[in-house]
């Protein structure tokens, strides 16, 4: 049973790669859609595609801005050997009240903080962020993101795919369950080897996304992903 004082749900689904203008015309063959090109993230080196995937979650492609060399986080995608499904997102309607409450069950956050991204139209899109870190679940475990202001991307974003089934697999599913159940997260964690899958109904018919949830630059550090300047508490 979830924690009945905190509410989570899936908002969306980072595929990670080390090129992204080749993952946009991989994903176009493989489903018959095309991702809309998001904007990039200003301080962070990085620029993303996105589909949405209706009611209220969406997949996003992110990478190294491309014709530019990698920096900041963007050096981060330089490994992905192809695109890959490695984390996911849950939707708070009060990062700061996820902060204080996991503080408060002894889960180790950075400190919530603000993202950013400037869109194609030349507006900067913002929103709170809230990452639990020191923990060995790489992708597996989401980060919080809260939208406040700012139109949710599956509301705004073109070409729609249908959304089926997000799987979870972990080698030590009834510890990584706890976690999911202190932060009010309904997902259920399958034992076995560690992967995310993301089933989507798409033009092309089923198509299964999957990855390992693998964040070496993560595991090294146990801090920040997006902040690196975040400290923990």
């Amino acid at each position: 049973m979830t924690n009945s004082n905190l509410n989570l749900s899936l908002d969306h689904f980072l595929i990670g790669t080390s090129d992204l203008d080749k993952s946009v015309e991989w994903f176009s063959a493989l489903t018959g859609v095309t991702p809309s090109f998001g904007g990039i993230h200003p301080g962070a080196g990085t620029a993303n595609y996105l589909i949405s995937l209706g009611e209220g979650s969406y997949l996003e492609l992110i990478g190294s801005i491309p014709g530019e060399k990698p920096r900041d986080l963007g050096t981060a995608f330089s490994d992905f050997s192809e695109a890959e499904l490695f984390w996911f997102a849950a939707r708070s309607e009060d990062i700061s009240m996820h902060f204080g409450a996991l503080h408060d069950l002894g889960i180790t956050t950075a400190a919530p903080f603000a993202g950013k991204r400037r869109s194609t139209e030349g507006r900067e899109l913002t929103w709170d962020i809230l990452e639990i870190v020191k923990h060995a679940y790489g992708g597996c475990v989401p980060f919080m993101i809260d939208w406040k202001e700012t139109p949710h991307p599956s509301a705004t974003v073109r070409p729609t795919v249908s959304f089926s089934t997000f799987k979870v697999t972990h080698p030590h599913a009834d510890r990584l369950q706890q976690i999911y159940r202190a932060i009010g997260l309904d997902v259920k964690i399958s034992e076995g080897a560690s992967q995310l899958e993301l089933i989507l109904d798409t033009p092309k018919g089923r198509v299964s996304l999957t990855g390992t949830g693998s964040m070496p630059w993560f595991q090294g550090t146990g801090d920040s992903v997006f902040n690196r300047n975040s400290s923990s508490r």
